[in-house]
C-alpha cells in the first residue's frame, strides 16, 4: 500500500511520496518561507499541480537536492543555486498571483514568479535591474518607502495597488524575510481584487437605489393607502376596502424588507460601532413593553413582564438591545392567537443577565430549526399579521447580539411555543 502526502499552499496542491520525501512544510505566518524535509536515499519525485490550470509538472530527483535535512529556506536561498529552493520557486510559479521579492535596502527586485514575468513581458535575467516603481503598478517612491518601513517594523502589512496598464485594483500582502546573510527582504503577493471592488461599487449603487428609488415612494404609497383606508376620501365599498387592505399589507411587507436589508448592510460594515452605556436592563424591559403595547393592541395580543429581577445592570448599547427585543417581540406577536400573551423578562444567571422572550404559538417548524438564524430563513406557515417577513430579522438579531458580546439561543416545542434566551455580561450597579 502506498500513501501520498497532499498539501495545499494557497491555490496550489502538492502531492509527494512520503517514502522518499517524508515531510514538507510551507508556512508564511511570520513572513519566512520555510521548507523542511527529510530524505531517504531513494529516487523520488515531487508533483506540483495548479488547481486552476489542471496541468502537472514533474520534477526529477536531482532537482530536490542531496540527502539530508536542509536548513530553513529564505529569500537568500530562493535567489541562489540551492536546488532545494526550486520546490518553493515551483510553487510560486504555479500561483496565478503576482509574487515579488524586494531588497529592503536598495528597493531592487531579486525575484519575480512566472506569472509576474509574463504579465510584464520581462525575462528572469532582467529582474535584478527592476524596482517596484518599474512595474505596471507604478507606485510613487514615497509609497514604496512607507510600504518597506511598515513591513520591516511590523513583520507584515497589506496595501492596495492600482495597475495603470490594466486598470486593475490589487491587494498586496507583504511579509518581511530574514535571510542567512543578514539582508532584509520583503515578499509581496499581489492579488487582483478588481471584481471585488466592482462588486462593492455595484452593492453601494444598489443600496442607493433601494434607499432613494424604492423606500421613499413606497412610504408615500403606504401613507396614501392608509388615508384611503381611514376614509379620508369618503367611505369605501367592501370590495375597494379589501383591495386597499391587501395593498397596504404588501407595501408594509416591502418596506420591512427594505428596512431589513439596510440594517443588515449597516451592521456588517467594518465601521459599525457599538456605543456601550451603563444600562439598567430591568428598566429597559419595562420601557420596551410600553413601547410595544400599541403593536400588541393592533394584533389583539398583550405583552407582559413575567418576573424581571430588579437592578440588573450591564455595559451595552441600549439602542441595539431594544432593536433585538423589538424584533423578537414582533415575531412572537405574529404567531400568537388573538387574546394571547407574549412574555418578556430578565434575570441574573451567574455572571450574566439572561433576557427571555416567550410565545405560546405553534412552535418553530422542525425543518427550520437548524437554520433559523441564517439569512432569508423563514417559515412557510402563514402568520396572523398577514405580512410575510423578509427572513433577515433573526440573522440581524444574532449578529447584533454577537457584537454586543452576548449569546442567543432558543427552545421550541410544536403546539406549545418558543422561548428565546439572550445573555449579556453583568456589570456592577
Amino acid at each position: 500500500m502506498r500513501f501520498w502526502l497532499m498539501l495545499f499552499v494557497g491555490e496550489v496542491l502538492i502531492a509527494m511520496d512520503p517514502l522518499s520525501f517524508l515531510t514538507l512544510g510551507l508556512a508564511f505566518g511570520s513572513g519566512s518561507v520555510i521548507a523542511m524535509a527529510s530524505f531517504y536515499g531513494v529516487k523520488h519525485r515531487a508533483y506540483v499541480r495548479s488547481c486552476q490550470t489542471s496541468d502537472t509538472r514533474v520534477f526529477p530527483a536531482d532537482m530536490i537536492g542531496p540527502i539530508g535535512v536542509p536548513p530553513v529556506l529564505s529569500a537568500g536561498s530562493m535567489t541562489g543555486h540551492d536546488a532545494r529552493s526550486q520546490i518553493v520557486t515551483a510553487v510560486f510559479d504555479q500561483i496565478s498571483d503576482v509574487v515579488f521579492m524586494i531588497e529592503a535596502d536598495t528597493g531592487k527586485q531579486c525575484y519575480m514568479n512566472e506569472y509576474a514575468l509574463r504579465m510584464h513581458g520581462w525575462s528572469r535575467a532582467a529582474v535584478g535591474h527592476k524596482t517596484l516603481m518599474d512595474t505596471s503598478y507604478n507606485p510613487e517612491k514615497c509609497m514604496v518607502d512607507v510600504l518597506l518601513d511598515t513591513v520591516l517594523a511590523e513583520g507584515k502589512a497589506s496595501f492596495t495597488l492600482h495597475s495603470d496598464a490594466s486598470g486593475k485594483t490589487c491587494n498586496a500582502q507583504c511579509y518581511a524575510i530574514a535571510s542567512p546573510d543578514g539582508k532584509q527582504r520583503v515578499l509581496l503577493i499581489v492579488r487582483d481584487i478588481s471584481q471585488q471592488t466592482d462588486g462593492e461599487r455595484a452593492r453601494k449603487e444598489l443600496l442607493s437605489v433601494i434607499t432613494h428609488e424604492l423606500r421613499t415612494p413606497l412610504t408615500s404609497i403606504k401613507g396614501a393607502l392608509e388615508l384611503l383606508k381611514g376614509g379620508a376620501t369618503g367611505a369605501l365599498s367592501d370590495q375597494a376596502s379589501s383591495l386597499v387592505t391587501i395593498a397596504t399589507a404588501n407595501s408594509e411587507r416591502m418596506l420591512g424588507l427594505i428596512r431589513d436589508i439596510l440594517e443588515m448592510e449597516e451592521i456588517n460594515q467594518a465601521g459599525f460601532e457599538i456605543t456601550p452605556e451603563h444600562l439598567n436592563l430591568s428598566a429597559l424591559v419595562q420601557s420596551t413593553l410600553e413601547a410595544h403595547s400599541g403593536y400588541g393592541a393592533h394584533l389583539a395580543v398583550s405583552f407582559a413582564d413575567a418576573g424581571t429581577e430588579p437592578d440588573l445592570f450591564t455595559m451595552t448599547d441600549p439602542r441595539r438591545v431594544s432593536q433585538v427585543l423589538s424584533n423578537l417581540l414582533s415575531n412572537a406577536a405574529k404567531v400568537t392567537e388573538r387574546g394571547g400573551t407574549v412574555e418578556l423578562w430578565a434575570r441574573r444567571e451567574g455572571a450574566e443577565a439572561a433576557i427571555y422572550v416567550r410565545d405560546y404559538g405553534p412552535g418553530i417548524p422542525e425543518a427550520l430549526r437548524d437554520k433559523l438564524f441564517e439569512r432569508f430563513a423563514k417559515s412557510s406557515e402563514p402568520n396572523r399579521s398577514q405580512v410575510s417577513g423578509s427572513g433577515l430579522g433573526l440573522s440581524i438579531v444574532k449578529t447584533l447580539v454577537a457584537k454586543l458580546g452576548g449569546t442567543i439561543s432558543f427552545t421550541t416545542e410544536s403546539g406549545v411555543g418558543t422561548t428565546f434566551r439572550i445573555t449579556l455580561p453583568l456589570s456592577e450597579a
